[in-house]
């Protein structure tokens, strides 16, 4: 079992996200660190994120989803999307 804990990210870890989006091949066009939720490690290293990228008014996209390679396989990904999705008023939903 890995230990992590899932919450909003912080301003220091912009370039740990943005290192992250490149490492798993995800386009890295519209990162912004204050949309996001991180799961950090233990060692304080982000190791999954994803963030909620507004398209106007009362559209909203689940995006940049990704979990690092060595952690993949233990439902990161899962919690960073149920974290994420939580944030969004019932109405959008």
């Amino acid at each position: 079992m890995i230990n992590y804990i899932l919450r909003p990210a912080l301003e220091t870890e912009a370039a740990q996200i943005k290192k992250l989006i490149n490492l798993v091949g995800i386009n890295p066009t519209g990162l912004d660190w204050k949309r996001f939720i991180v799961a950090v490690n233990d060692d304080r290293r982000v190791i999954g994120c994803g963030q909620i990228k507004p398209h106007g008014a009362d559209i909203r996209e689940l995006a940049s989803i990704a979990v690092d390679p060595a952690y993949q396989g233990n439902g990161i990904a899962r919690a960073v999307m149920g974290k994420l999705l939580s944030t969004i008023p019932h109405w959008y939903i």
